[in-house]
């Protein structure tokens, strides 16, 4: 007797279908190609079999742990295959895994762990001992350490130790990696985002970077807690190809594993791509196996003489749209040649409207803010119901930025709805800056401004109000920065005045960068 179903008759108890989950993508990698290297990350090597074996172990590890459905993982540490068997392993046993930005301070770390609540932080002894001496002292995590990249440690006792998994079908709608944004209220959020989606953006990211055309091999140098190499990494497992783990860039190791390993395609931004460069275009280098992007050569002449370039037309149009809480991209320029609009226009996973304050759609040709639905969004923040009500509503997500309609139907990016810092590949939002620097008691009133900056696009400018009567230098300033939030976001210029402009009680920004020389922001202007 077959059951009746939406999707026609099936068999009494059996279902074919499968949810989009990495895990099935693992699955199936296991048996189609199982002797196919996966990654490698120093001197670990490991197949495709061999990893999904890992996976399984540590799954089982995490259960015996405490992380159930629903339970939250913390990676305290660089770039390693051990952060992608993670977020394949939690996918396992319905639970998350948050990778954290390792180049925070401290007490923004500390602050990420203690909104978290992670029942395990896995973490790498070389780099994080003293915050992680931190956190044991006040709460009952447990804590796997990751000593090296290949040698014992409490995680690989963990995993040795651990009895075989017992597989169950994964819930692509569940959250599967948490990844705390940028500070657009003064604290980061952590934007969840599921299995569906994670698979859904992976493959668009594949496909627009044109990993169907060859083997890719990838160099996952630039940081992964960024969702650009997280994708790229997860592109890259998902058609079957090697990730090439570097913990952090530096420049010879990178040119090294591209020439050695045969990489096909990094990303590498501000800086490090003259930085490569410099150590690429050294007598007896041979990097003719990496694909170039435009925007490497833009960067850096050099880069025309090194490595080849992509034949497919996708490659070549690199205007896109998108935000980590969308898992990635939204729309692409790759979809939308010759069209008006530099973001392009949406992949099928998304549908977007352009919205005035109220929700209603606007005209062709006006600004407002840009809203999307569809599998890749994620179910908002963690631990943050009341701000996830105003961004998602009426189905849609609100994005925050400000966008608008060409009348080709294409789409353009204006800017965020609140200014945004960008220096190299950080976001940075003033109020997170404006809040530290009134920590001083020396200051009374601060802010911080986007000036130009020939090397990082835009780098921050504390213009400060002090105290009648009281001294403090610029190195003062920009040293109390540096000890309470990440370094990246610290001033590099402090300008003293005697009070700042205001309509009101508000900041009149427009007049302090007309002032102070402020400028280059994100988008194309209004």
């Amino acid at each position: 007797m077959s059951a009746s179903t939406p999707g026609g008759p099936q068999i009494a108890g059996h279902d074919s279908r499968a949810d989009m989950t990495l895990g099935n993508v693992l699955a199936e990698h296991r048996r189609s190609r199982p002797h196919e290297l996966a990654a490698v990350d120093g001197p670990v090597r490991l197949t495709y079999s061999e990893l999904a074996a890992r996976v399984d172990l540590l799954a089982s590890a995490l259960l015996q742990a405490g992380v159930g459905p629903g339970g939250r993982v913390l990676w305290l540490g660089q770039n390693s295959y051990r952060l992608l068997e993670l977020i394949l392993a939690v996918g396992e046993v319905g639970a998350t895994v948050c990778p954290v930005n390792w180049r925070q301070s401290p007490a923004e770390i500390e602050f990420v762990f203690d909104d978290l609540r992670p029942a395990v932080v896995v973490w790498e002894a070389a780099t994080f001992a003293d915050v992680v001496e931190r956190l044991a002292s006040r709460c009952d995590t447990a804590f796997l350490e990751a000593t090296d990249r290949s040698g014992d440690s409490s995680c690989e006792s963990a995993i040795a130790a651990a009895p075989p998994l017992e597989r169950t079908q994964a819930d692509g709608a569940l959250t599967q990696v948490i990844m705390y944004t940028a500070a657009h209220d003064g604290r980061p959020n952590g934007a969840m985002l599921t299995q569906q989606g994670l698979v859904a953006s992976s493959f668009m990211h594949a496909a627009v970077n044109s990993l169907f055309e060859e083997r890719p091999v990838f160099l996952a140098a630039s940081p992964m807690f960024h969702i650009a190499t997280l994708l790229g990494v997860l592109s890259t497992f998902l058609v079957g190809g090697t990730n090439v783990f570097l913990p952090r860039v530096t420049a010879k190791e990178a040119c090294d594993l591209i020439e050695s390993e045969r990489c096909t395609w990094a990303y590498l931004t501000g800086p490090s791509i003259s930085e490569v460069a410099e150590f690429a275009t050294r007598p007896g280098r041979d990097l003719s196996c990496l694909r170039v992007p435009e925007a490497y050569v833009k960067t850096d002449s050099r880069w025309a003489g090194l490595g080849r370039t992509a034949t497919s037309p996708w490659a070549h149009a690199t205007g896109a749209f998108g935000q980590t809480e969308t898992t990635g991209v939204i729309s692409y320029a790759a979809l939308a040649h010759g069209a008006r609009g530099a973001a392009g226009r949406p992949s099928p996973w998304f549908q977007v409207r352009v919205v005035d304050p109220d929700g209603a759609e606007v005209d062709n040709g006006q600004v407002g803010e840009i809203t999307a639905r569809g599998i890749a969004i994620g179910p908002g923040y963690w631990n943050r119901p009341d701000l996830n009500q105003r961004r998602l509503r009426d189905g849609w997500w609100h994005t925050g930025d400000l966008g608008r309609r060409e009348p080709d139907g294409s789409l353009s990016f204006v800017g965020p709805m609140t200014r945004m810092i960008k220096s190299g590949k950080e976001n940075i939002y003033p109020i997170e800056v404006e809040r530290c620097l009134l920590d001083h008691p020396a200051i009374t009133d601060a802010a911080a401004v986007g000036v130009p900056d020939p090397v990082w696009e835009q780098s921050v400018l504390a213009v400060v109000v002090t105290a009648d009567g009281v001294e403090l230098t610029a190195e003062e300033v920009i040293a109390h920065c540096r000890a309470r939030i990440a370094s990246y976001k610290k001033p590099r210029h402090v300008r003293f005045v005697t009070e700042l402009p205001r309509i009101g009680t508000r900041l009149d920004r427009d007049e302090l960068d007309k002032q102070h020389g402020g400028g280059g922001y994100p988008g194309v202007g209004r």
